[in-house]
């Protein structure tokens, strides 16, 4: 079993803002917790049963008392608010620059893709300084991807892509874990994220040739080749057609689905055009475009990362 520390390490730029959250949080808990306290305590030892204390409940109207224990823990309450979306909103934005890693939680493992064809297990190897963006998608159950010297963590669905985004600040080798529930083996589902200066990263990237991580080929390059293997452009042209529509351009535009719905042709849609067609008919399309649900995850990725390149 890993070791967690109670305070994990700060290695990325969402830890130095969540960090002082957090202690203002606390703070603030100990500060309105033990005036609670303190307040019980009183009271049970000055109103104990045999005291002499006046008991005669008189009505006395404190306007000012009850606005400040009203409007002063509100105050309080509504600055954490907007320091909270502060992060959340920064959390939820990705740059564009970003390194992407494809993800895939499986019980009980991590499987790690980059663009250029590298493959990780239970291990992710990164550059310092550089945004990168996790895709993430589940092939079996829920699962959440939890680094804590990160103090990031998002659900991996399964059917449906997720997204978390971080820049590492620190080098050295980081607990990665599942902190969603996902079977018997749960507790085993540990990996680590190992952060180099980028000239080590580029010589680690250079080593990978020759060994079970090394590339067979790019991202872009499987995509395409699958769309070729797979017979796409043979429905798929440069125009729209009786068959099927042209897919140049397609990702991020507005489709009408026959079923009188408007989605945006995102990684989700286009997943979901991928495994199970049936469920994004164009308005007119014909019911000629067959399921690839047999694909692999890593397989259905490439191809979306094809599409958004068309």
């Amino acid at each position: 079993m890993p070791n967690i520390p109670i305070r994990p390490e700060t290695a990325s730029n969402f830890a130095t803002q969540f960090n002082p959250l957090f202690g203002a949080l606390l703070a603030l808990s100990f500060v309105f917790g033990g005036g609670v306290l303190a307040t019980v305590v009183l009271f049970a030892v000055r109103y104990r049963e045999g005291s002499k204390v006046e008991r005669k409940r008189p009505s006395i109207a404190t306007p000012i008392l009850e606005a400040c224990l009203i409007g002063i823990p509100m105050v309080f309450g509504l600055a954490i608010f907007a320091w909270g979306a502060k992060i959340y909103t920064a959390e939820r934005t990705i740059p564009r620059n970003a390194t992407e890693i494809f993800v895939v939680g499986k019980q009980w493992m991590w499987q790690m893709y980059h663009a250029n064809g590298v493959r990780e297990l239970n291990q992710l190897t990164l550059p310092i300084g550089q945004p990168v963006r996790l895709t993430m998608v589940s092939q079996d159950v829920i699962h959440a991807f939890y680094v804590p010297a990160f103090r990031i963590q998002y659900y991996v669905l399964p059917g449906r892509y997720t997204a978390q985004w971080f820049i590492p600040t620190k080098t050295g080798t980081f607990l990665l874990l599942c902190n969603q529930y996902c079977g018997m083996d749960h507790s085993r589902m540990v990996g680590h994220i190992t952060i180099l200066t980028k000239a080590d990263y580029s010589s680690w990237l250079a080593k990978q040739n020759g060994t079970d991580l090394a590339p067979t080929q790019t991202l872009l390059a499987r995509g395409q080749n699958l769309f070729t293997e797979k017979q796409c452009a043979s429905c798929h042209s440069s125009r729209d057609n009786a068959k099927a529509p042209s897919l140049i351009g397609v990702f991020g535009k507005v489709r009408h689905l026959r079923d009188g719905n408007h989605v945006t042709a995102d990684a989700d849609y286009l997943r979901n055009a991928i495994t199970h067609p049936e469920l994004c008919r164009l308005a007119g399309e014909p019911e000629s475009m067959p399921s690839y649900a047999y694909l692999s995850p890593q397989d259905v990725w490439a191809l979306i990362h094809y599409v958004e390149s068309k």
